[in-house]
């Protein structure tokens, strides 16, 4: 499929640009303390090499784990070096070499209807692409496994919006072009389907289903770059019941490049928004691949990018 740009109709005027609540807070120093903030980590206080794998469940002892996340897995690792930290002295690393999951998320309790989730990533200069690669908001049902690839949403069970890369294509540029990796009711199988900023969608054309109504804003196509971070923001809207009031959009370096209303996510209220994910998974034999996450912020308003901070500022926030 060709990467190209379609032009823009008209900006989408309720969403914001540039700066946000971050914009005030050098090097995100309390931002956890602001109203509408979640959740905030920049991996600073995590103690050894890796965080600790497992589920820590609500109420449980926290004294056995390493860090500020609800649940672990994969041996996720604490990036140290020159060029793995976007500020302070640490961050996220995910490494795979071949078929693998590895990844960590926060529960949000309770669930909220709308989200924000902004983090810093880095792909090694070598990345090859990725199955799946990038920050998650997802919605789940009591008794609905965390992980249920492939299982429809119907209303009442799931929502899944993942920032991704599509990299299945020959000769694409890695780490492949951003998009909105989102399960929603009206998808045409049983997978989530992939929402290109330009209103491409796979494995079926917009064009051919208006699914994002007709003031659907189209935007392009973009392929990061490799080694050099990125500020990534995702905004997940799950909309009134029984409507098509549900909504996608996602932010590069604070310039909103991707807004996909007109989605139907929930027939009842009780299904909200209640983690959030950073993960790296890979089908299969391509080769090693490295990622890094920093300076993590989960809201209910938009967050835009952190103003540059002496590396001490991020240091003494520590998480949430």
């Amino acid at each position: 499929m060709a990467i190209g740009a379609i032009a823009v109709a008209r900006p989408s005027a309720d969403l914001p640009e540039g700066q946000g609540i971050a914009a005030k807070r050098a090097g995100d120093g309390g931002i956890a303390r602001h109203p509408s903030v979640l959740f905030a980590d920049g991996f600073e206080t995590v103690t050894g090499d890796r965080l600790t794998d497992g589920i820590l469940a609500e109420g449980d002892d926290r004294s056995r784990w390493n860090h500020a996340w609800d649940h672990a897995w994969g041996a996720c690792a604490i990036g140290r070096t020159a060029g793995s930290v976007h500020s302070g002295k640490q961050s996220l690393e995910l490494s795979l070499d071949g078929p693998g999951s590895i990844g960590l998320s926060k529960y949000l309790r309770p669930g909220r209807d709308r989200v924000f989730l902004r983090y810093y990533v880095r792909y090694a200069e070598n990345f090859p692409g990725a199955h799946h690669v990038g920050g998650a908001i997802e919605a789940r049902a009591p008794g609905v496994p965390h992980a249920n690839p492939g299982v429809v949403p119907n209303g009442s069970n799931k929502i899944t919006v993942l920032l991704d890369h599509w990299s299945f294509e020959p000769g694409m540029t890695p780490p492949g072009p951003l998009v909105a990796y989102v399960y929603h009711m009206d998808q045409q199988h049983q997978w989530g389907e992939q929402f290109y900023p330009s209103g491409t969608i796979q494995p079926q054309e917009n064009e051919r289903r208006k699914l994002f109504g007709a003031e659907f804003v189209s935007r392009t196509d973009l392929v990061p770059e490799r080694g050099r971070w990125y500020c990534y923001e995702l905004m997940a809207e799950a909309g009134a019941p029984g409507t098509r009031g549900g909504r996608v959009a996602f932010w590069v370096d604070g310039k909103l490049r991707a807004d996909f209303p007109n989605l139907r996510f929930r027939t009842t209220a009780d299904l909200k928004f209640n983690r959030v994910d950073l993960g790296l998974y890979e089908s299969r034999q391509n080769g090693r691949k490295k990622v890094w996450f920093d300076d993590v912020v989960v809201a209910t308003e938009y967050i835009g990018p952190m103003p540059a901070a002496p590396a001490a500022a991020k240091a003494a926030r520590g998480p949430s």
